[in-house]
């Protein structure tokens, strides 16, 4: 970027991409959409790399190798340098499981396909499953590699019938972009995020400015501003700016909602044309320049230092000083990347590295580590490393129900049916029915056990994200989750099955009443809408009433038809993965977090508990809880080493079975 090629305000402009990204990744509300700036980076890269391959196509100068050798050369080193500390750190803080993780996403990675891996695995980019992977944001590499395999041939395709040509391709291009990502807003929000096809039109805007604007694309600013050119700047960088601060990882995305900060990227980078403008003073501070320099090791490295930090807090939700020293970290491994990895490789010969070496080096660094990724998964993880207890611990710590496969997500209407549970007497009557969602799922172990010593036979449906409540849809999933389909499925199966006297519903009631996770639980909210209404306001604010309507609407069905409710009440949440905090203890030898106490557990459930007082005033319903066996008053996580939990809400198997006995002797003793 010397001489007559370098603007100091695209640097800036690259700063205004990257801090908010750093800071929204860290939690800091203030920064709740930083996740645009990406959307920023697209545009810049976009805007500048096709103002390159205009000029070379121009001049007949343009080279498909000299244009991968120049990704090369930006892109891999310091990509593969993060990589490898990524991988040589997990062998010493990360699980088996969460090492093997790693061990895929770096080879997808290394296949620029890690937004497609990671939208296959992770899902929701704002999840809690996210918040523990340490390569989640290469997912953008990806999406500009996949772009510019092949945007280049398509340009070169059609150079020869001139500038006009180009134009028109790329707009054309870009729009059926933009109306696939808007059609996929609501309908795919998963692949819409992350699918190339659907941010195409981001780097489409930027190169369309670039094609626009001629040669003069990639020229130093010249000189005669206009009031139109300044106020430009100042919309652009209030569009990023406001984006940035009035954002929520609730809002659908990127759709209409990224053309905000596209289009101030735009105004800016148009703005910037011309020297000595208001915003271009502001971008061109030195402060600002210097991050744009760093900005790409700083967005490499920003993110597992992040995720490092939140594996050895034992917390998805980072402290102040946490986020503090996290940035600190960031920015100075980002600008030791860049200074003694970034530069020096896109040197050129004779000062440099010549091209054959550059190819040569990037084919023996991705093989070296596609090697490690490759152990990493035939090893499982490499448990040879953790010491035997503390592995063994760990790993039933986080044993599914083997319950799970059979009575998980099954309609009574499907082929099977519903799973049977309890006494296994071929002529014995059915009589209990225990229905719910993925915590129904985690006690069952335990009622089936209780079941069988007693004698009794029954059914179980669970359902993940799915609370037994007639009538109500989950707005924040996609369509096809089916909530209200399956329990209304359910509910006939009921009325129709004489043989069942008892129905037991338990499910995680706190987040379905509050639709907001535990403290220290990152993720986005429960959001209920009615099955009359499903396309009413999305908003987590009016789950209470309508969960309040649908618990009495299927408490009163179910006693119409002349059986018994129980309900078994929320386990009190954690807000931190226990099986991964017992395993940071013992093998990294960090301190166990704090969990919640008695009154912080009943606090959080005591809207629900609110909700079903007239219910059991009434005689209607009897309700069993756990939550005074576990907190006393503090909430217990682990008995004698055996861990409580197998993530931060759901029981292990082992606490399914020491406590659910006790659980359904009370639900079951008569009044």
């Amino acid at each position: 970027m010397a001489g007559t090629l370098y603007r100091r305000d695209i640097d800036g402009l690259r700063a205004l991409a990257v801090v908010p990204v750093v800071l929204g990744h860290a939690g800091l509300s203030w920064f709740s959409g930083g996740f645009v700036g990406v959307d920023v980076f697209f545009v810049i890269s976009g805007y500048l790399i096709t103002g390159i391959l205009a000029r070379e196509l121009a001049s007949g100068q343009f080279s498909i190798l000299r244009f991968y050798e120049r990704r090369a050369r930006r892109i891999l080193p310091a990509l593969f340098a993060m990589l490898a500390v990524c991988l040589i750190g997990g062998y010493f803080i990360l699980t088996p499981e969460m090492l093997k993780g790693l061990g895929k996403s770096t080879g997808a990675t290394l296949l620029f396909a890690s937004n497609m891996w990671f939208w296959r695995t992770a899902g929701d980019y704002f999840g809690n499953a996210s918040e523990l992977e340490p390569l989640l944001h290469t997912w953008s590499l990806a999406v500009e590699e996949q772009f510019y395999i092949a945007f280049p041939l398509i340009l070169w395709a059609v150079a020869s019938r001139g500038r006009g040509a180009m134009i028109a391709l790329v707009a054309v291009l870009s729009a059926l972009s933009f109306a696939l990502s808007v059609w996929a807003t609501p309908r795919l929000p998963g692949p819409n995020f992350y699918f190339a096809l659907t941010r195409a039109w981001e780097l489409g805007l930027g190169a369309l400015l670039a094609l626009m604007a001629g040669t003069r694309a990639q020229e130093a600013p010249v000189t005669g501003r206009s009031m139109v050119r300044d106020a430009a700047g100042l919309i652009g960088l209030a569009l990023i700016v406001g984006s940035v601060v009035f954002y929520d990882p609730l809002m659908p995305f990127p759709g209409m909602a990224a053309i905000p900060p596209c289009l101030g990227t735009v105004l800016i980078l148009w703005s910037g044309a011309i020297a000595g403008g208001p915003a271009g003073r502001i971008l061109s501070w030195a402060p600002f320049v210097w991050i744009g320099l760093i900005s790409y090791s700083l967005y490499l490295w920003h993110w597992p230092v992040q995720v490092m930090f939140r594996v050895l807090g034992n917390s998805v939700d980072l402290s102040f000083s946490g986020i503090a020293v996290s940035v600190v970290a960031a920015l100075l491994l980002g600008w030791l990347s860049w200074r003694y990895i970034e530069r020096p490789f896109r040197r050129p010969a004779p000062n440099g590295f010549g091209r054959a070496a550059i190819f040569g080096m990037s084919f023996a660094g991705g093989t070296v580590l596609a090697a490690i990724s490759a152990a990493v998964l035939l090893t499982q993880g490499m448990p040879w490393r953790i010491p035997a207890p503390t592995l063994t611990a760990y790993s039933d710590a986080i044993q599914l129900s083997p319950l799970r496969d059979a009575c998980m997500g099954h309609s009574p209407d499907e082929k099977g049916g519903l799973c049977r549970i309890g006494a296994e007497i071929s002529d014995m009557p059915s009589t209990v029915l225990v229905w719910g969602d993925s915590h129904a799922d985690a006690l069952l172990p335990g009622v089936e056990e209780w079941m069988s010593q007693n004698r009794l036979s029954g059914y179980a449906s669970a359902k993940v994200g799915c609370p037994p409540l007639l009538g109500l849809t989950r707005a924040d999933l996609r369509p096809n989750h089916g909530c209200n389909a399956h329990n209304e499925a359910v509910m006939a199966f009921l009325e129709r099955t004489d043989s069942i006297k008892t129905v037991v519903l338990h499910a995680r009631w706190t987040i379905a009443v509050e639709g907001v996770r535990a403290p220290g639980e990152l993720g986005t909210p429960f959001v209920f809408a009615s099955q009359d209404d499903p396309s009413g306001p999305a908003s987590y604010e009016q789950n209470h009433d309508l969960v309040a309507a649908a618990l009495h609407k299927t408490v009163k069905r179910i006693r119409a038809s002349g059986r018994k409710v129980i309900i078994i009440d929320s386990v009190p949440e954690i807000g931190w993965s226990v099986p991964q905090a017992l395993f940071s203890t013992r093998y990294v030898g960090v301190g166990m977090p704090t969990a919640p106490d008695l009154k912080a557990a009943e606090a959080r459930n005591h809207r629900f508990r609110a909700l079903v007082e007239p219910l059991l005033a009434k005689g209607h319903v009897r309700l069993v809880s756990l939550t005074e066996d576990l907190c006393t008053p503090i909430c217990k996580v682990e008995i004698d080493g055996n861990a409580l939990y197998r993530d931060d809400d759901h029981l292990s198997l082992w606490a399914a079975r020491a406590f659910a006995p006790g659980l359904m002797d009370k639900a079951f003793t008569p009044l």
